[in-house]
């Protein structure tokens, strides 16, 4: 069975205006999630977080991997675009953070 929601970091911040912190979103994001603290029960349905079937992290698109490599902008944009349209067609909603 698939999960209903699945996270699909992508930290870029390299367009940010003033400051890079966009880039740092996605591991803070999953930090606030799983953290002890706080209550994974949905507040719709009572559906919990760390059940695979509610929602998956497939991980962070590697965009400062391929920047160092000198792909352009451009190119940057239709990895992401790809990598996200790969991860909705497995399942049925996708959460990317885009922070």
């Amino acid at each position: 069975m698939l999960a209903s929601t699945t996270l699909l970091g992508v930290p870029l911040g390299h367009n940010a205006s003033f400051l890079q912190g966009p880039a740092f979103a996605p591991p803070r994001i999953r930090e606030a999630i799983w953290c002890g603290s706080t209550n994974s029960t949905t507040e719709e349905g009572g559906k919990e977080l760390n059940d695979p079937r509610v929602l998956t992290d497939v991980g962070d698109v590697p965009v400062q991997e391929i920047r160092d490599c000198g792909v352009d902008d451009d190119r940057l944009m239709k990895v992401i675009s790809d990598s996200v349209k790969l991860v909705m067609e497995e399942v049925s909603c996708c959460l990317a953070s885009f922070f």
